[in-house]
């Protein structure tokens, strides 16, 4: 028996690429990448239509840690200047964390995201403030996201933080990409 498309809303292509199989969802609307670049999808497990094909067959879909994230902060201060701190932020996503960054910016108007990420730096320099609009650049045939963020803190509000002596930027990027536990080599 073959399975209804009622009960279905995906289309999956086994394919084989360079030697080995990867299950592509034909249906994915945000995905990314071309051949090899294509990030392999997990649904369980599969039915291939082929003769004599009666049993599922289990999908291996990417492993954990099939993309990343990659930020780059660059920070400019001229004490005496206004604005006195400027920051440029750029931020590339690849493979699954491309597909899933793309579906975000699809399902999130680009004004909201840059509030988002706006707040974010508030919680470390509270009267920081958008001096570019955010950009979001999207090579899809390879499969990555790049987001630049520019922003600035006048002169007064630096002094006001008293940044000079009290500047801490933490590497808040690793906090979701490290084991929750490690254990003695």
């Amino acid at each position: 028996r073959l399975p209804s498309p009622i009960a279905f809303n995906h289309v999956v292509v086994r394919a084989t690429l360079n030697g080995a199989f990867k299950w592509i969802d034909a249906t994915a609307t945000h995905q990314g990448g071309r051949g090899n670049s294509i990030v392999s999808v997990d649904y369980g497990y599969g039915l291939p239509i082929k003769p004599d094909q009666q049993d599922l067959e289990k999908m291996s879909g990417p492993d954990k840690r099939s993309g990343g994230m990659s930020v780059i902060e660059k920070y400019a201060v001229d004490e005496h200047g206004n604005p006195a701190l400027s920051l440029l932020v750029e931020t590339v996503y690849t493979d699954a964390d491309a597909d899933w960054m793309r579906q975000r910016v699809a399902v999130k108007p680009v004004k909201d995201l840059s509030e988002d990420n706006l707040d974010f730096y508030r919680q470390r320099f509270a009267d920081i403030t958008e001096s570019i609009p955010l950009k979001i650049e999207d090579e899809r045939d390879a499969n990555r996201i790049t987001m630049i963020e520019n922003y600035s803190l006048s002169g007064q509000a630096f002094k006001k933080e008293e940044l000079l002596k009290n500047f801490i930027s933490p590497a808040y990027a690793l906090t979701n990409m490290l084991p929750s536990r490690q254990t003695a080599p």
